[in-house]
């Protein structure tokens, strides 16, 4: 409604330096690791909250410092050799878009690359064959992983992961298919530079494959 807005933002990694203003006056400025225009306007709400029910300024600004953000999204689970593996529970397009969007100005020196599994009911299905290559225009390689639960989709509507990997390089882009997640590790171990994010997409455990990533990178 205007009544509190997000003024000038700067990228720092690992930081977001932001002002905020309020009834179009500026109201201080703030710091946050969350990652994202959307993570920006959450905390926008959360600092109107904050402001409403009477905490001072000084005690937003450590609480936003100190918030690492929630299990599962952009979550960072380690760095090893100077490579960085996220956490994200992202597994419908949108959601896909958006986190390679927020994480990568963080990583300017170094490549994005995305590891998507698809696992729900959804994306498992073959109507998603169109709308996820341009969820993957931001990153610099993507890894997609044969989903492993087709069992549970009629045969004639299951996505082919090979077809999604060819509609991905046909928009310039970087792309490989595997039929397992120790494939995906192999080609990873390889590929992974220091300064370079490996973001890991999925709404399951993904056969643990960020603990033993950084285990073998380590």
């Amino acid at each position: 409604n205007g009544y509190w807005s997000i003024g000038d933002f700067y990228i720092k990694p690992p930081l977001v330096e932001f002002e905020v203003l309020k009834k179009g006056e500026f109201y201080g400025a703030f710091e946050t690791t969350l990652m994202g225009e959307h993570n920006l306007l959450n905390t926008l709400s959360a600092i109107g909250v904050a402001d409403a029910i009477g905490l001072d300024k000084k005690s937003i600004s450590n609480a936003l410092k100190t918030f690492t953000g929630i299990k599962r999204r952009q979550e960072i689970r380690g760095i090893a050799k100077g490579v960085t593996i996220m956490d994200d529970f992202a597994h419908h397009p949108t959601a896909v878009k958006e986190t390679i969007k927020a994480a990568k100005p963080f990583f300017p020196h170094g490549k994005l690359i995305a590891v998507f599994e698809p696992r729900t009911n959804t994306s498992m299905r073959k109507i998603f064959e169109d709308v996820y290559p341009s969820a993957f225009d931001e990153a610099d390689v993507v890894c997609i992983r044969k989903p492993s639960r087709l069992d549970k989709i009629p045969e004639n509507e299951r996505i082919d992961h090979k077809i999604l990997v060819q509609k991905i390089k046909d928009r310039g882009k970087d792309a490989y298919g595997f039929d397992d997640t120790d494939s995906i590790m192999d080609f990873v171990c390889k590929k992974a530079r220091p300064g370079d994010l490996v973001l890991i997409m999925s709404n399951g455990g993904f056969d643990n494959i960020h603990e033993r990533l950084l285990k073998r990178l380590g």
